[in-house]
This record gives structure tokens, C-alpha cells and sequence, in this order.
């Protein structure tokens, strides 16, 4: 059954598409992948709004808002290369 919802939640559509692209892996490097798929996003939504405003340039450089959302990208982007990504 495992190996039948791996090809499912991966979204390929046979098992043999699933075995070329990570038959090769390491069961570490799968783990990390699995990892980074159902990793928790602690950000609230009034973060992910104000994250949204910011990536669309709709703040403005220099209010609180703006330094708001700059601090959140940036812890973002932290994790992120923590995670090694």
C-alpha cells in the first residue's frame, strides 16, 4: 500500500515515473524531502497577508509595515536556508 501512495501523493502517474526520479535517493535524502513537504508554516494569516502585500510591492519602504513584513521575508528565507533550501 506504501508504495502505491507514493506515486499518488507525489502526483505521478505510475509507480514507474516515482521509481526514475527517486529510486535513487537515499532514505535520508527522502526523509528531508517528506520533511519540507509537511513542515509546519507557524506564520499567521495576517503574516502570510502582509507577506503577500510585500512581495506585490503594495507597502511602502520605511513604515512599520513594511519593516514588519521585510523582518518576516527575511526569517523566511533564514529557515529556509537552514533547511537547505
Amino acid at each position: 500500500i506504501e508504495r502505491r501512495a507514493w506515486p499518488h501523493n507525489m502526483g505521478h502517474e505510475t509507480e514507474q515515473i516515482t521509481e526514475l526520479n527517486y529510486a535513487k535517493m537515499t532514505d535520508d535524502q527522502r526523509d528531508e524531502i517528506f520533511a519540507r513537504l509537511t513542515a509546519r508554516d507557524d506564520a499567521t494569516e495576517d503574516d502570510k497577508d502582509l507577506l503577500l502585500r510585500y512581495y506585490e510591492h503594495c507597502l511602502t519602504r520605511g513604515t512599520p509595515e513594511f519593516e514588519a513584513a521585510e523582518a518576516l521575508a527575511h526569517a523566511r528565507r533564514v529557515r529556509r536556508m537552514g533547511k537547505g533550501g
